[in-house]
């Protein structure tokens, strides 16, 4: 049976009109940073690919520290990463804590220098070095990741710089679409099987690795 071209541009209106938050765009320097995380050479984990809501949730962490004026896991309201990416709709397995300050996921750097260099940092501290390069099997299970860079407005321009790492999201109910800063899907996470569907077809490129 035909589709009348009606309903089908009506359905293609309903599907790919997102919801706030549903595309989220990465900056090439967050890009480039999560590239040089997972080609290091001391890298343990398998494979680890960037998801949409951690992006988000990273993106969002960083922003609102230089709004409000702190530097930490937890905001001034006592929310720890946990939570932040629980509310953003990701969901971990029930081994993850649930207390309202929990971080089993961030690792933060300030630096006036190149955000490349912050891998760097983290590796001259071992809480980040092993949570960066997966050197436990708790981090090597984290296979998905967001990275959120935003550089304040006032000298001496710090760049802020949240990486967040997790587990396959266990939840499949909140659809985002990733891009990269030329508007070509990295990838997509939850929704429909029919939203992806229809973006994969509206985009024409998508890839679950970065573009080169």
């Amino acid at each position: 049976m035909i589709r009348p071209l009606t309903t089908v541009f009506a359905l293609a209106i309903a599907l790919a009109s997102p919801l706030p938050g549903a595309v989220h765009t990465m900056k090439s320097n967050e890009i480039n940073l999560f590239r040089i995380i997972a080609r290091d050479g001391g890298q343990q984990r398998a494979s680890l690919k960037l998801d949409p809501i951690l992006c988000q949730v990273a993106r969002a962490q960083v922003t609102d520290m230089i709004k409000r004026g702190y530097a930490g896991h937890v905001s001034p309201d006592g929310i720890g990463p946990n939570l932040l990416a629980r509310k953003a709709g990701y969901r971990f397995p029930s081994y993850y804590s649930d207390s309202k300050d929990a971080n089993s996921i961030e690792s933060f750097a300030m630096t006036t220098e190149n955000p490349s260099t912050a891998l760097g940092e983290w590796k001259r501290h071992a809480p980040d070095r092993v949570h960066l390069l997966g050197e436990l099997p708790f981090y090597r299970d984290q296979t998905r990741c967001g990275i959120g860079i935003v550089t304040s407005s006032k000298a001496p321009f710090y760049h802020y710089i949240v990486f967040i790492s997790a587990p396959p999201n266990l939840s499949s109910l909140r659809h985002v679409v990733l891009k990269d800063p030329r508007g070509r899907i990295i990838t997509t996470t939850g929704g429909t099987s029919a939203q992806a569907l229809l973006y994969k077809s509206l985009s024409g490129t998508r890839s679950d690795t970065v573009p080169q």
